[in-house]
């Protein structure tokens, strides 16, 4: 029979904890102990099996726009969420052994109310959960061979030409990485503003998270006034740009969202990284730069029967709709 344990705190979590988390940074112990202290919101931890071969999950509670993926002002309804509370583009949890996931996933669908599973990596199994879509990941894969240069000359002439009008257009501007006691409220009004502009809200960070959380932010500057920032987390031969902010009265003057996300790339580049997860939102913007969107699942389910019937009929009304067509950038 598989021991499963639950904790209230990620002090708690075992030494076995971070071993099955390995490949994503947000699920470790320290991530998770600095997300408790600065955005406090019900956190539990659950622990399947023994050893590294175990299943983990994180949850924590949420008031839910049940309209969020159609751009609309809806009903927010508070439910149990399985994933990183971070909103990022990352799965909260880890399946290890077949027995470990299986009493996990069990466990999990027990849950009072409804709880939903965000973010889960296509192909995942859940049975007896209700099944839709969520925003899709994009992710940018660079050349084994070359720098930046070598990889901009890759793109067909209209969009290399678009890369060149934004760049020209950030001449001037100062770049700095900044100390985490550097980031003041003139960047956090930059991020406020970005979230309070998102379709797709869910949690709004405190400005102690950009102060302790373990990631590299660049701030950027012309003449003294702060543009705009990135805020990255590198693992191993992957980047991730996890949040930003920009000036959204000098956005088209000087091209500050393609120039942000030509600097996570560029740190990419210089951080020998091959892969960049660009986020999940802004997808126009980020596959004109080369990104592939990656499909991510929304899973839900209530223990009462009757309402997760109700839940079945209306996950795919109400799940992400993707966009039609692609995008093709680069020569053949």
């Amino acid at each position: 029979m598989t021991i499963l344990r639950s904790y209230s705190t990620a002090a708690e979590l075992p030494a076995a904890w971070n071993g099955i988390a390995a490949g994503n940074p947000f699920l470790q112990r320290d991530s998770l102990n600095i997300l408790e202290d600065v955005n406090p919101c019900g956190q539990r931890y659950y622990l399947a099996g023994e050893g590294t071969e175990g299943s983990i999950a994180v949850t924590y509670r949420h008031k839910l726009n049940v309209l969020t993926f159609w751009r609309s002002q809806g009903i927010r309804i508070p439910v149990t969420v399985i994933g990183c509370p971070l909103s990022v583009g990352e799965p909260g949890y880890v399946f290890g052994d077949a027995a470990s996931g299986m009493a996990l996933r069990h466990h999990l669908a027990t849950l009072a109310g409804i709880t939903l599973v965000l973010n889960a990596e296509a192909g995942a199994s859940w049975p007896g959960w209700n099944d839709g879509l969520t925003l899709p990941g994009c992710r940018l894969v660079l050349p084994a061979d070359g720098g930046m240069s070598t990889w901009l000359a890759s793109f067909r002439s209209s969009y290399r030409r678009r890369i060149r009008q934004a760049q020209s257009r950030w001449e001037g501007v100062a770049a700095s990485r900044l100390l985490p006691s550097e980031f003041g409220l003139d960047y956090y009004a930059l991020y406020r503003s970005v979230w309070q502009r998102s379709a797709f809200q869910l949690e709004c960070q405190p400005v102690d998270f950009f102060q302790r959380f373990p990631a590299r932010i660049t701030g950027f500057k012309m003449q003294g006034h702060a543009l705009g920032f990135i805020q990255t987390v590198r693992d191993g031969g992957t980047l991730y740009f996890l949040f930003g902010g920009m000036d959204y009265a000098l956005r088209d003057r000087y091209d500050v969202y393609w120039n942000l996300l030509l600097a996570v790339i560029a740190e990419a580049f210089e951080e020998g990284c091959h892969t960049v997860e660009l986020g999940q939102t802004a997808e126009l913007a980020k596959q004109r730069l080369g990104g592939q969107l990656v499909a991510r699942h929304l899973h839900a389910r209530h223990a009462n029967k009757a309402v997760n019937k109700g839940l079945r009929m209306a996950a795919r009304c109400l799940s992400y709709r993707p966009p039609e067509g692609g995008v093709h950038v680069f020569r053949r």
